[in-house]
């Protein structure tokens, strides 16, 4: 609590805690030191008040040194020139002894020049050296006026007022001098190791602003082969093929799409790190969802034998309200281990909603296996990106070790967690927590009728823009599975002589392609008049980083379409771009 009030003031200061750390802690420091002397002043005033029992002039003083400290911290918020604040700092502190020392005839008084000698450092510290050392000679001049102005000698018209008062003017002049230098030279090497760090802090954010860039382009690079590879595959999966020739192509849509997961998730990685990952809420039903993660490993786990079941607590709300994607992605991760691991026995999905007092509720999904178990030791690292349970090249299985870091990460974006139970030789239980909420119970079915889908896409006429041949085919044949009528361009130019010539309903937009790239070619159909300028596009692109889906709704796009393309996800997209759209032929009729 205290700490959120400490950010929540240094906000209203407008001091950034994600600044330079050169600027964070030289402003911490300043404004932190003045409320310090403010409270050393408040308390000063209790003193005289209890020493005259009246009000004084030095009430006065410290009243008015106060109002002026809070003002000049306050004014931080406006005005953050560093260097006046130092000079302020030092002023403050010689009129501060001036104003203790002369009034009450003290002179050079022992209990006064430690105030003078700490100037320099704190200002070295907060301002650099060159206000060090001013306020160095600031110092001097000040110890050299009180000596001056002293009235503590006894023999008038002496060359030397008082031995005392030479005494102390010498010894706190040597300190100063020594204070001064220190002061200087540390300054000096701590701003250097400042401005050192922050160059190292530079440098690791343009590596890591590199890596992402590297990162996204090699995502692009190998989406666009991959997919031609699932989209042949998917293609050639549906011609006439013998026993042999059919186990191969599902053996390289299995590899294909191996290769896919793993850029799926080193992009959520990724995505997470640079904080573009949005969690939504979205109603859903429990039982459909894990249904579904069922259905996409039911025949992997019925290969090796294993059993693959699902059950939700009877007494468990059915409909819910979160992010269904994230949950689903996180079971999924975690049964795909499972069914991995698992040489005999089966892999049990259970889940149940805890209603709390006060209406919130939180979603357990347990995922149990009968697997090897997860070695004593493994805790540490079994999160973490890129390990894994088993080290070394001898691991049973294979991985890059990212499948339940990502789920950590996901389920701690939703405000939950992931964690594991689990005995050597016996198998392991994971645990995914999340926060829901509970929807009413009524809740329309998931998904469209694949069938009606189907007849409705026939006839339709799609002009497909894509530089790639090969996933220009790809779209082509896909679409034509779907009794879709379609016709092609290379980039966007030609997309655009196109269909002035020609109506289509709708537009399978690449994103990147030469001449004229698509959010060009887009921005210019939206500029024409209707129907031209109406007509749906949906953007298809191998670009997978955070936030490119909003983006390219915000640029004109009516749906967006990542590579590789499937039948299914095509589907799903023309149906949401053509809804309650008639076809051209109808249109022109």
């Amino acid at each position: 609590m205290l700490r959120t009030a400490f950010a929540a003031y240094e906000a209203f200061l407008r001091i950034d805690p994600r600044g330079k750390a050169k600027d964070v802690v030289r402003a911490r420091a300043l404004v932190w030191l003045g409320w310090a002397y403010a409270l050393l002043q408040a308390l000063n005033l209790v003193n005289i008040t209890l020493i005259y029992g009246r009000w004084t002039s030095s009430h006065t003083i410290s009243v008015g040194v106060i109002i002026f400290l809070l003002f000049a911290i306050h004014s931080f918020r406006y005005y953050k020139n560093y260097s006046v604040y130092g000079i302020f700092i030092a002023i403050l502190a010689v009129s501060g002894v001036f104003a203790s020392a002369l009034p009450a005839h003290t002179g050079i008084n022992t209990a006064l020049i430690p105030i003078l000698i700490m100037t320099p450092m704190l200002n070295g510290f907060i301002c650099g050296p060159r206000v060090a050392f001013f306020s160095g000679i600031l110092m001097l001049a000040a110890i050299g006026m009180l000596y001056y102005c002293s009235a503590a000698h006894d023999i008038t018209g002496a060359a030397v007022y008082s031995v005392d008062d030479l005494q102390r003017a010498m010894q706190g002049g040597f300190v100063v001098v020594m204070v001064t230098i220190i002061s200087t030279v540390f300054s000096a090497n701590i701003f250097r190791a400042f401005d050192l760090l922050e160059a190292s802090i530079g440098r690791a954010r343009e590596a890591e602003a590199a890596k992402a860039q590297f990162l996204a382009a090699m995502s692009h690079e190998l989406r666009t082969p991959l997919n031609g590879v699932l989209g042949l595959s998917e293609v050639m999966q549906k011609t006439t093929l013998d026993d042999e020739q059919a186990k191969l192509m599902n053996d390289i849509e299995g590899s294909g799409r191996s290769l896919l997961s793993i850029l799926n998730d080193i992009m959520d990685m990724l995505n997470i790190d640079a904080e573009t990952v949005e969690i939504n809420s979205e109603r859903f039903a429990l039982p459909g969802l894990l249904s579904e993660v069922v259905s996409a490993w039911r025949l992997p786990a019925e290969e090796k034998g294993l059993k693959l079941d699902f059950a939700v607590d009877d007494g468990a709300p059915q409909n819910l309200i979160g992010d269904a994607l994230r949950i689903r992605q996180i079971v999924t991760k975690i049964v795909s281990n499972a069914v991995k691991y698992t040489k005999t026995g089966g892999v049990a999905i259970s889940a149940t909603v805890i209603v709390n007092d006060d209406d919130s509720a939180t979603l357990q999904v347990a995922v149990k296996d009968t697997g090897p178990g997860i070695p004593d030791g493994a805790a540490e690292r079994i999160f973490n990106p890129f390990e894994q349970a088993e080290q070394g090249r001898s691991r049973s299985q294979d991985g890059v070790g990212l499948g339940l870091a990502l789920c950590q990460r996901l389920a701690r974006l939703m405000s939950g967690a992931v964690h594991y139970e689990s005995e050597l030789g016996k198998g392991a239980t994971f645990y995914l927590i999340v926060p829901i909420d509970v929807a009413a119970p009524s809740i329309e079915p998931a998904g469209a009728n694949d069938e009606n889908t189907t007849q409705a896409l026939t006839g339709r006429r799609v002009l497909i823009v894509e530089d790639n041949i090969v996933n220009r085919m790809v779209a082509e044949k896909l679409l034509l599975s779907l009794g879709v009528v379609t016709e092609s361009a290379e980039h966007g130019g030609a997309c655009l002589e196109i269909i002035k010539q020609h109506t289509f309903d709708a537009i399978l937009m690449d994103k990147h392609m030469p001449v004229m790239d698509g959010v060009e070619a887009t921005a210019k159909i939206r500029a024409m008049a209707a129907p031209l300028g109406v007509t749906p596009i949906a953007a298809c692109t191998a670009d997978a980083m955070g936030g490119e889906r909003e983006a390219l709704l915000e640029a004109g796009f009516d749906e967006f379409l990542p590579k590789p393309i499937s039948a299914d996800n095509l589907r799903d997209a023309l149906e949401i771009v053509l809804r309650g759209k008639p076809s051209g032929s109808q249109a022109a009729a």
